[in-house]
């Protein structure tokens, strides 16, 4: 299978660490019972994550039970451990890979970064669902594209692996989003760097939104993550501007500044506003303002203080 991927977290390992992540990943693709690897390894989990993170194809491996079979003063033999029997899982990845082919030979001609970036997100949120979060496959690439159901974690793999086989630099972010582990990406458009997050949208029942694509890092209201690790993102998305509200007076004022934009979407930025009886009540006296329903339709975010507006 030709993964491609784009490497990030690998290049942030020592000339060492990224030689020994090289050999794991070729290791890997065939699925050896032992895996020798020089001295010293002591950085092996700094090196597995690199791999998770970077290479969404070896969905099958037991990344967090490793077994050292032996070792001396040069060498040691590590005895991987697979989530699958091996036949099973060369099925589950020719599964994977068929519907990688199919996904690919569907994608429009000629289309810019933006463009591309945005069919391969659409791709994977209009035809999966959320959730089945105990079941392993539910967190790898598997669940996307062979279940149709999956969480962040498998739903950012997938993005990452397409955006990978398309020429697009991406990468998986781990963090917290309302203060629940979360996995999101960077996809770098025209050669910047910027938020998006698949699952953001799926999650609220809003597949066909864009909310949460191409958000600048200051834009990722509720979002934790390791800022030291990852590129800072710049890049805005002017066709749905993320508008930090400061009260509630000043709501209808900023959507009249705004007024010119197919979507927009409205941080609620003042106390009291993560109630969700508060956001129900805006959002329904939005859904009755004529000024409002004439241009835009009117939901909110179930575990933020957001407001959206969609044509």
């Amino acid at each position: 299978m030709d993964i491609r991927p784009y490497f990030y977290y690998r290049n942030l390992l020592d000339l060492h660490d990224q030689k020994i992540v090289d050999n794991l990943i070729d290791e890997w693709m065939h699925m050896p019972e032992t895996i020798t690897i020089p001295q010293p390894y002591a950085r092996l989990l700094d090196i597995t994550h690199a791999i998770k993170m970077d290479v969404p194809a070896l969905f099958y491996i037991h990344y967090w039970f490793i077994p050292v079979d032996c070792a001396d003063h040069e060498k040691v033999v590590l005895r991987p451990n697979y989530l699958f029997e091996k036949e099973q899982a060369r099925k589950n990845l020719a599964k994977v890979e068929k519907w990688i082919t199919e996904v690919l030979r569907k994608l429009p001609d000629g289309l810019d970064d933006l463009s591309k970036a945005l069919w391969l997100r659409d791709v994977i949120i209009l035809n999966c669902k959320y959730g089945d979060s105990k079941n392993m496959e539910a967190h790898s690439v598997y669940g996307v594209a062979v279940n149709r159901i999956a969480v962040c974690e498998g739903l950012a793999a997938a993005y990452k692996m397409l955006c990978d086989l398309c020429n697009l630099p991406c990468i998986i972010v781990n963090g917290k989003l309302a203060g629940e582990n979360h996995s999101w990406n960077i996809v770098w458009i025209d050669g910047k760097p910027s938020f998006v997050d698949p699952t953001a949208d799926l999650r609220d029942g809003r597949a066909t939104c864009r909310n949460s694509f191409i958000r600048a890092s200051d834009e990722m209201a509720g979002y934790e993550w390791n800022r030291d690790e990852v590129p800072e993102c710049k890049v805005k998305n002017l066709s749905n501007p993320f508008i930090r509200i400061g009260c509630e007076d000043d709501l209808m004022s900023e959507i009249r500044k705004h007024r010119e934009c197919p979507s927009m979407t409205l941080f609620l930025d003042y106390p009291g506003a993560d109630s969700d009886a508060y956001r129900n009540r805006i959002s329904t006296q939005l859904a009755f303002t004529p000024e409002i329903t004439s241009r835009w339709k009117v939901s909110h975010c179930t575990r933020r203080p957001i407001i959206y507006l969609d044509q």
